[in-house]
């Protein structure tokens, strides 16, 4: 069986995180030169100018002291994003004179998904600012909000920065995102009953993984209740697990990303009273598969379509 079922962990945490990590892209009205105060310097520069679309963007960073950093995004669809701080990578302090890749290899990726220029907001300064989140809302490992507030936040913490007597950075990074989009990779919305407007969430850190990398699942749902999580690959489908939710925290699990190489599907059903049988959940319309060959060994017939379900696909490869 492949290694992502055997290894999604039992005991899960809880997390804010819904979706996969996405830089939006949009034309930001900050300009593309650098802004400060004071003698801190700090260089932001993407590791490559040009990426293909579900490629991992990362960016190099040094400064002449020590200093705080804050990454945000704007959206071409009226929403922005807090990057830096995030769940999985919290506020750190940079060493002076020390490059650093941000991501790095243990954070949170941002991935561009969608062909065209992606522009990257940086902040930095020599004291830690509080974000005001107030406005956000958490999906996946990110905080998002209207792209006024994105705006607004970032005028707010120089004025935060000025109060404090901190030295603060501003500049913006752009990236050309090459190739087609890929509308069969990550997230994608299930046919949910309007009738109790229960929307569950599943999704991984990123979309596109190798052989042998781990893997962050996030799941859950925006009612208390119960979420069944199964794979989908080209043997069929296979149940993962079953857990409790609360309606409000997103709970994590982990795996290894192993063959069968190429698309896979996550699905995740949302229950109510965590009385679903597993074994009986039709997948027509879902995925491919109709169902789990386990189920089909054992004769069952496969007649529960799920009603409020959710589906994020990657890819696996060598």
């Amino acid at each position: 069986m492949n290694r992502v079922k055997q290894a999604v962990v039992a005991g899960c945490i809880g997390a804010l995180t819904i979706c996969c990590s996405v830089v939006n892209s949009n034309a930001l009205r900050l300009g593309d030169s650098q802004e400060g105060d004071g003698n801190l310097a700090v260089s932001f520069t993407p590791t490559k100018t040009t990426v293909k679309v579900n490629e991992d963007v990362r960016f190099k960073v040094k400064g002449n002291k020590k200093f705080y950093l804050y990454l945000f995004s704007v959206g071409n669809d009226g929403t922005g994003s807090l990057l830096l701080p995030n769940d999985q990578q919290k506020s750190q302090i940079f060493k002076e004179n020390q490059e650093y890749t941000v991501p790095d290899k243990n954070g949170a990726a941002f991935v561009a998904d969608k062909p065209g220029t992606e522009e990257v907001i940086m902040v930095a300064s020599t004291k830690k600012l509080e974000i005001d989140r107030g406005k956000y809302k958490s999906v996946g490992q990110f905080m998002v909000a209207k792209d006024e507030d994105i705006q607004a936040e970032i005028k707010a913490l120089k004025l935060r920065a000025q109060e404090e007597k901190a030295q603060q950075v501003v500049q913006t990074a752009k990236i050309v995102v090459a190739g087609k989009p890929s509308a069969e990779r990550g997230a994608q919305p299930g046919a949910g009953s309007a009738a109790d407007d229960v929307a569950p969430f599943v999704a991984c850190n990123k979309a596109v993984f190798k052989d042998g990398e781990k893997m962050l699942i996030s799941y859950g749902a925006n009612k208390a209740g119960y979420v069944y999580l199964w794979i989908a690959d080209e043997s069929g489908v296979h149940f993962l697990k079953k857990e409790k939710v609360d309606g409000e925290r997103f709970n994590t699990a982990e795996g290894i990303a192993a063959s069968p190489f190429g698309a896979q599907k996550l699905v995740a059903v949302y229950n109510a009273k965590g009385d679903l049988d597993e074994k009986a959940v039709n997948f027509a319309g879902i995925v491919d598969s109709k169902s789990s060959p386990e189920a089909e060994a054992k004769g069952v017939t496969l007649t529960d379509k799920p009603q409020n379900f959710a589906v994020y696909q990657l890819d696996i490869s060598k």
